[in-house]
């Protein structure tokens, strides 16, 4: 899944879909050897459908706000801030903001918007 952006498309209502955007703002980079790789974030959802309205859990993986490779073991410090946005169309809603634990790990529980149009 993309890294920055996620589908979260509307019940069968409507056949078009709602957009979901995890907006997060990371520094990341990675003074590691070829051996060592700091991973790319991930972001996941718990539902691929939704109304306005409904909850989803947002869970994202690898959210480092610095990572470094020192005698080849990898060495990584969490995100904080991480911005959790529902944009659609010009319109953009700020849902959570979460920090990574020390796994680099984050879960949190959002709620579409209940202005957000169907099928938008």
């Amino acid at each position: 899944m993309d890294r920055s952006k996620s589908s979260f498309h509307s019940t069968e209502r409507a056949r078009s879909g709602i957009l979901m955007s995890a907006v997060v703002t990371v520094a990341l980079w990675s003074a590691a050897p070829a051996y060592a790789t700091c991973l790319a974030p991930l972001i996941s959802l718990s539902h691929s459908s939704g109304a306005p309205g409904s909850t989803l859990t947002v869970s994202g993986r690898n959210f480092a706000a610095a990572c470094a490779a020192i005698g080849g073991k990898v060495s990584a410090q969490p995100a904080t801030g991480i911005r959790i946005e529902f944009l659609q169309g010009s319109r953009q809603w700020h849902l959570a903001t979460v920090n990574a634990n020390k796994n680099l790990v984050f879960v949190v529980r959002v709620t579409v918007p209940r202005s957000a149009a169907v099928g938008a």
